[in-house]
């Protein structure tokens, strides 16, 4: 996150020594490690247009957010699968699988997820165990602390099945137009503000 201190949250000798990039984004939140098999979903919302009724705290948003995947992975993994919001993280019961970072200014706002579809144990011990945590991860290691999305999902579950499903959802509530990365890569290059950057290890 933007505030994020590396000593803190990453195990600087190993990242230095294995030369891991480390990158901070401009949104608040924790470290995340990112793979072939991280799913990223971000939601740019102007709260006039298209969510009124939804407050812009951060909390709030949280509980919109919440709301918005119940139903997916409802589908995914089945009705009692244990899926809600736990502190700022999603959860199968008290196990992450999801961390969410946030971005606020005015009305305006984004709120983004990356979502552990699989991960790889070794890589997660690049990860500091952090003194500033959720209460309800009582210090847990991460193998006790994380889950995988596709453990607890339907057998023949792919990643593809899980963002067919955002895409529907989203219909439900909104007029939805696909484009393109062209397209999208468009509106990256408009001017705007830049803070995110590459962290320097030493």
């Amino acid at each position: 996150g933007i505030s994020g201190k590396p000593k803190e949250l990453v195990d600087v000798q190993r990242v230095g020594k294995d030369n891991i990039p480390v990158l901070r984004r401009f949104t608040g939140g924790g470290t995340v490690i990112v793979n072939p098999d991280t799913l990223f979903v971000s939601f740019i919302v102007d709260s006039k247009a298209l969510l009124p009724g939804v407050k812009v705290f951060p909390r709030e948003i949280m509980r919109w957010s919440e709301g918005f995947y119940t139903p997916i992975f409802a589908g995914l993994c089945g009705p009692d699968n244990g899926f809600h919001l736990e502190d700022t993280d999603y959860v199968f019961d008290e196990v992450k699988f999801g961390g969410n970072a946030q971005g606020i200014s005015g009305k305006r706002w984004v709120h983004h997820t990356s979502f552990l579809w699989d991960y790889d144990t070794t890589q997660m011990g690049y990860l500091s165990n952090p003194e500033k945590q959720p209460e309800y991860r009582k210090k847990r290691s991460h193998d006790a602390f994380l889950c995988r999305i596709k453990d607890k999902a339907r057998g023949g579950t792919v990643p593809d099945d899980f963002f067919h499903a955002v895409e529907w959802n989203l219909k439900q509530e909104f007029a939805v137009q696909t484009v393109g990365l062209e397209s999208a890569l468009e509106y990256v290059n408009l001017p705007h503000r830049k803070k995110t950057e590459w962290v320097e290890i030493t």
